[in-house]
This record gives structure tokens, sequence and C-alpha cells, in this order.
């Protein structure tokens, strides 16, 4: 249930950082506002499928809300044939 909290916790900052109101999200997702305020509230659990349209709507990706961290390349190694590393 902590995760679900924390969860909402992101969306409903990352809403407030947006300017978007509980109402504007709500009508966005095609969800009433009790609904909508039981997610933010960790109170109810969404489907993968309504986070990610809520990641849409705030401009993140979904793992930045999931987990609290953006996904970041922070290394690459090329290989070449008959040429080692790179």
């Amino acid at each position: 249930m902590l995760e679900l909290k924390e969860i909402g916790l992101r969306v409903a900052s990352l809403r407030e950082t947006c300017g978007i109101t509980v109402a504007e999200m709500a009508e966005k997702l095609e969800i009433s506002e009790d609904n909508y305020n039981a997610f933010e509230h960790g109170d109810y659990d969404f489907a993968i499928s309504t986070l990610n349209n809520i990641s849409i709507i705030l401009g993140v990706d979904i793992l930045d809300i999931i987990s609290g961290e953006s996904p970041r390349l922070t290394s690459c190694t090329v290989v070449k044939k008959g040429k080692g590393y790179v």
C-alpha cells in the first residue's frame, strides 16, 4: 500500500507543477474526481494504461511515476567485429 501512496504523491506533485487541477485531470482521464482523488491518496490502484495516460498528460516517462527515477543511459560500449572494444 505504501507504493500506491508514493505513486499518488508523485502524480499529485507533478500535476500541481504542471498547473493542472484535480478536476481537469479527472476530465482528461474520463473518470470521476472522487476516483482520481482516491488514486492520488493511494486508496485506489489504477491500471497501467491509466498510469500511461497520466504520464502522457504530464509529459513524463511512466517510469518517473512508478519508480520516482528517470531512466537514463549512463554508459555505452561498442564492439566491432574483429576489433574488440572501441
